[in-house]
């Protein structure tokens, strides 16, 4: 069972659709390498073969996301349409406090809309409290990724890990509740 509860347009949740059903990244995409001379076209087909050959079609992946705002569902939607993955993934509208847990047990990853765009400090502050609530320690497996310095205050448990990472040109955090 995964979940990302702002799952904006999809990324998260399509990228563990694929990794479930061990669909290789860039699949249906042309390479510009394949142009070479270098590499002998049937390399590439053969390549292409083994790849499409071990694609897992006899598992059926428990996937969850939502998002507070409909045009960034119906865009996740679309997107899962087009990586082929539609058919493991349920998408719906809902703010990410208030969603109703899937399964007993699982794997959330989430990153949070950052404070810039959600507003003011006590509204992320809400929104981190409440996902530390929703969630049971020893059932869901839990990582987060914010640049919001206070997030373990607000969430109100110690992360078992954290990393330091930087998403485009910001900094920020990798908690992991495992």
């Amino acid at each position: 069972m995964f979940l990302d509860p702002c799952c904006g347009s999809g990324t998260l949740p399509i990228e563990a659709a694929l990794r479930a059903k061990n669909i290789a990244p860039g699949l249906s995409r042309k390479f510009a390498s394949e142009g070479w001379e270098a590499v002998p076209a049937r390399y590439w087909k053969e390549a292409r073969a083994a790849a499409y050959g071990a694609i897992r079609v006899d598992v059926e992946p428990e996937i969850y996301g939502s998002d507070i705002n409909p045009d960034c569902v119906a865009l996740a939607q679309a997107n899962a349409e087009l990586a082929g993955v539609d058919d493991c993934i349920r998408f719906e509208v809902c703010p990410a406090n208030e969603i109703k847990l899937p399964a007993e047990k699982g794997v959330a990853v989430i990153n949070p809309p950052y404070g810039e765009r959600l507003g003011q400090v006590k509204e992320v502050e809400r929104l981190y409290t409440d996902l530390g609530r929703m969630f049971n320690p020893t059932a869901w497996n839990v990582y987060v990724l914010t640049p919001d310095e206070f997030f373990e205050t607000a969430y109100k448990k110690k992360a078992r890990a954290k990393r330091k990472l930087f998403n485009g040109m910001i900094k920020t955090d990798y908690y992991q509740y495992f």
